[in-house]
């Protein structure tokens, strides 16, 4: 595990892969590999196997806020969006103050080219966080979705 850990720091995640999975034998490393199996995926892409590795996890701890954000963000970048978004609206009303889970929440908005829905989440984030550099960022992805809308509506006129 010491020589996947090295190799996880040093971002060559694919020799870290090899060597966790040689780890996994050892029945006091074998969930703690696994976990790192599961980054270790996330961070090359594998999202079949990093979404595979953190359903178990999450089987497991069901109640792990880090595990379910990790596997919705998984599934959104792997395509399902509306799997992603029912994640982070569990999480969101369990963890109001959890700044990431909004972010988060309304960027499967924007996935969805949903400009309706994003009123009221960016709202919140706006009152709960403030000093939010992302606030802006928000602001002007949505006017410029909108103005794109608009021009795709006037196209078709």
């Amino acid at each position: 595990m010491n020589i996947a850990n090295v190799y996880y720091e040093l971002e060559k995640f694919d020799k870290a892969i090899e060597y966790y999975t040689l780890a996994m034998d050892s029945k006091e490393l074998y969930w703690a590999c696994y976990y790192k199996l599961a980054q270790c995926y996330a961070l090359t892409s594998k999202w079949s196997q990093a979404e595979e590795h953190y359903v178990v996890l999450q089987k497991r701890d069901p109640e792990n806020s880090s595990i379910k954000a990790s596997l919705a963000y998984i599934k959104a970048l792997n395509g399902q969006v509306e799997e992603a978004k029912k994640i982070y609206e569990e999480l969101i009303e369990q963890f109001p103050e959890n700044q990431l889970f909004l972010e988060n929440y309304i960027a499967i908005l924007f996935l969805e080219k949903n400009t309706a829905e994003i009123a009221v989440p960016l709202s919140v984030l706006k009152d709960l966080f403030p000093e939010s550099a992302n606030i802006t960022k928000i602001e002007n992805q949505l006017k410029n979705e909108l103005e794109k809308q608009k021009q795709e509506e006037i196209k078709k006129e």
